[in-house]
C-alpha cells in the first residue's frame, strides 16, 4: 500500500540490480521521477544548485557558458536514491534555430571534456532553450573523440538513436549556418574550460574527498546485446557476475568509485558488493571510466584533445571530411587542413599539427 500523498507509480527503463526500475509517481499532487540509483552525478553536472555553476573566468559564470544547469531534486534524495523533476520538453523546431546550435556546441565541449557518456537520445530531452541532459551515469571517462559521449552518432548509436535527432536528423543536409553556430558554441565552451581549468580540478578534487563512495557506472556493453543475443553468442564471452545477473532478470549493472580501479557489482537487495574479476576488451571500458581531475583537465589534454582534436572532428563531420577551412566563426578563427587546425580565440591562440584524423 502506497502512503498517503502518493499514487500508483508508473515504470520507466531497465530493470538494475534486483528488479529495480525508474518509477513515474505523484507525490502531494506533483510529478517526480524516482530513481532508485544515485543522483549525484546529475546534480553536480546539471543540477540547478550545483557547486559548479559559481566558477567564474573573471567576466563569465560557469552556469552561463553551460546554460543547462535545470535539474531540480527533492529533499529526500540521498547518495543511494532519489527524486527528480520531470523538465517541460518540447517538440523539435523547425529549422534548429541558431541558438540551440550554438547551446549544443557548448554541451558537446562540455560533456566530452566531464567524461560524460551514454548520453543517447533516450536520456536527452529536448526544452525551449535546448537539449537537456536527464540522466547521467557514466562520468570521467577519457574518451578519445567527442562522439563517443552518445550525443552524436557513434558505433551502434546511429543517427536516429543519438542524442542530436533531438534537433536535427543528421541523415538530412543541414544548413552550413547552423554547422557553424554548433562548431562556435563547440570552441565557446573549450576556452572557457582552458582558462579555469586548475578551478575546475581543485574544485573536482574537493568533491571527490568528500564523496569518496559515490558510484560511477561502468557500462561493459550496450544493452541491446544483453536484451537480444544468447548467451553462447556473445563475443567476449560473458563473465560470471554478468551470467547471475542477467539469471535474475537484471540488465548487469557495474560500477566503480573515483581513486579505486575495481570493479564491482551489487550482490544482495542490502547493496553488499562484491568484486568483479575482468579480463580481456572488457577491461578497457573499466579503466576508461572515473579518471583523475588532473588528467580529464590537464591543460595538455583540453588543447590537443578537447580543443584541437574535437574541433577537427566536428568540421569533418560538419562540413565534410576533405574539407580545407579558413574561416572567422563568431569571435573565433579557425584554419583547419587534412592534420593541422590553428585557433585564435579572443583570450588565446595556439596550433596543433599531426591532429589525429577521426574516423568518420
Amino acid at each position: 500500500m502506497l502512503a498517503q500523498g502518493l499514487r500508483e507509480p508508473s515504470l520507466h527503463g531497465d530493470s538494475h540490480n534486483f528488479g529495480n526500475r525508474v518509477c513515474l509517481i505523484n507525490k502531494s499532487g506533483i510529478d517526480w521521477y524516482f530513481k532508485p540509483r544515485t543522483l549525484f552525478w546529475e546534480q553536480l553536472f546539471f543540477g540547478d544548485n550545483s557547486t559548479f555553476k559559481n566558477i567564474s573566468d573573471g567576466s563569465r559564470f560557469f552556469g552561463e557558458v553551460f546554460p543547462f544547469f535545470k535539474l531540480s531534486f527533492h529533499s529526500e534524495t540521498n547518495l543511494e536514491n532519489g527524486w527528480s523533476r520531470p523538465v517541460n520538453e518540447v517538440d523539435a523546431q523547425a529549422g534548429l534555430p541558431g541558438e540551440m546550435a550554438f547551446q549544443f556546441g557548448s554541451l558537446l565541449a562540455y560533456c566530452f571534456t566531464f567524461g560524460i557518456m551514454d548520453l543517447h537520445e533516450g536520456n536527452v530531452v529536448l526544452t525551449p532553450e535546448g537539449l537537456q541532459i536527464i540522466d547521467v551515469e557514466v562520468v570521467g571517462s577519457k574518451m578519445s573523440l567527442p562522439h563517443e559521449t552518445l550525443l552524436l552518432p557513434f558505433k551502434d548509436v546511429t543517427e536516429e538513436f543519438c542524442a542530436f535527432v533531438k534537433l536535427w536528423d543528421l541523415r538530412q543536409n543541414m544548413p552550413i549556418e547552423k554547422s557553424f553556430k554548433i562548431l562556435e558554441g563547440y570552441i565557446y565552451g573549450c576556452e572557457f574550460l582552458l582558462n579555469i581549468n586548475h578551478e575546475i580540478i581543485s574544485r573536482f578534487n574537493q568533491i571527490i574527498k568528500l564523496n569518496p563512495f559515490v558510484p560511477v557506472r561502468v557500462i561493459l556493453r550496450d544493452t541491446e546485446k544483453y536484451r537480444k543475443l544468447k548467451y553462447e553468442e556473445f563475443d567476449p564471452p560473458l563473465i560470471p557476475e554478468e551470467k547471475i545477473q542477467l539469471d535474475r532478470g537484471d540488465i548487469p549493472y557495474f560500477f566503480k568509485y573515483f581513486n579505486d580501479n575495481n570493479l564491482y557489482y551489487l550482490t544482495s537487495k542490502d547493496r553488499e558488493k562484491g568484486i568483479v574479476s575482468i579480463t580481456s576488451s572488457l577491461k578497457s571500458r573499466s579503466d576508461q571510466v572515473a579518471q583523475p581531475p588532473e588528467i580529464l583537465l590537464s591543460k595538455k589534454r583540453l588543447e590537443n584533445d578537447i580543443f584541437a582534436a574535437g574541433a577537427m572532428y566536428l568540421i569533418r563531420r560538419l562540413f565534410g571530411k576533405e574539407e580545407i577551412l579558413s574561416k572567422e566563426v563568431g569571435n573565433y578563427l579557425i584554419a583547419a587542413d587534412l592534420d593541422t587546425i590553428s585557433i585564435k580565440t579572443p583570450t588565446t591562440k595556439f596550433k596543433c599539427t599531426r591532429v589525429r584524423a577521426p574516423n568518420l
